[in-house]
């Protein structure tokens, strides 16, 4: 006696996957189309062989395991409303933790586009579909096509790197969010959980030695301000500012590696972290800069 399997209903790549047609040609990602039979192999394959809740978390532990050092960039750490009365300290999993948690979870694909633009923002899409449930998801970030120079009350227009950059980082973002978004809380917490685990207490190396908390904390802050230019004593005020949301020091090697993620993926940026002072409310339309 055989089992006969009906196919899924086909996903409606018209309105789906078919992206808006952006103004901007050369920064557009490439298409999410997919061909209808290349499409029917993928969900035929999702059906068949359906992934295993305990498994897709295994693996996801295994990565880490094999290369610790990994684990240290799986996530970010954000101050957002710098030195005002709400002021809170945002934590979340990376680009790099959702596409690991995205490819051990299987049958699935994401793609990142630009979904609109207007005078002023570029809106950057990143989208996922669950291939077993039929399930999309959509998130968007908007991007600005201008920014505030340091010390000047206007904004200006970003270059055509600046601007290509700006828009691949938000492109990446769209993308984590549309991942994580679609993934169950437990996985994306113990996997972030494990990951802090593994920067806190790394395994030790036949090779090279563990150094101490202390060292590593050090290390870590003086990475920071070499990298970025950031003066010791902005770094201490910074860790004296955030001392309520940092309980020990395995907490705080934690954060400094969260906030060093932050800036180099541009999820933040030196002068709102550590410079608040000096940060302005933009304008919320651009200004000329007539001389």
């Amino acid at each position: 006696m055989t089992n006969e399997m009906q196919d899924p209903p086909a996903i409606p790549t018209d309105r789906v996957l078919a992206p808006s047609a952006p103004r901007s040609q050369e920064m557009a990602p490439q298409s999410v189309n997919m061909r209808a039979d290349v499409l029917a192999m993928l969900m035929d394959r999702a059906m068949r062989y359906p992934r295993k809740l305990t498994d897709v978390q295994d693996r996801c532990f295994q990565e880490l395991a094999v290369v610790p050092e990994l684990a240290a960039r799986s996530y970010y750490s954000i101050p957002y409303n710098k030195g005002k009365t709400n002021e809170t300290m945002v934590e979340g999993p990376s680009i790099k933790a959702a596409m690991t948690l995205c490819r051990n979870w299987g049958n699935c694909m994401n793609q990142g586009r630009i979904g609109d633009e207007d005078k002023s923002n570029v809106i950057t899409q990143g989208i996922f579909i669950d291939f077993e449930t039929g399930m999309p998801t959509i998130r968007e970030i908007k991007v600005s096509k201008f920014y505030k120079p340091s010390g000047q009350q206007g904004v200006v227009p970003r270059n055509s790197d600046a601007l290509y950059n700006a828009v691949q980082a938000g492109v990446s973002k769209a993308i984590r969010n549309a991942i994580l978004a679609s993934m169950p809380d437990f996985l994306v917490w113990s996997y972030f959980q494990r990951a802090k685990e593994l920067v806190i207490n790394p395994p030790a190396s036949l090779s090279k030695p563990v150094a101490s908390l202390q060292d590593r904390i050090l290390k870590a802050k003086q990475t920071i301000c070499k990298v970025f230019g950031i003066t010791t004593q902005e770094m201490e005020m910074y860790l004296i500012d955030n001392a309520d949301s940092i309980e020990d020091d395995g907490s705080l090697l934690v954060h400094l590696q969260g906030v060093y993620n932050s800036l180099k993926d541009g999820q933040a940026k030196v002068e709102g972290t550590f410079r608040p002072a000096v940060q302005r409310e933009a304008p919320p339309m651009p200004q000329s800069t007539k001389k």
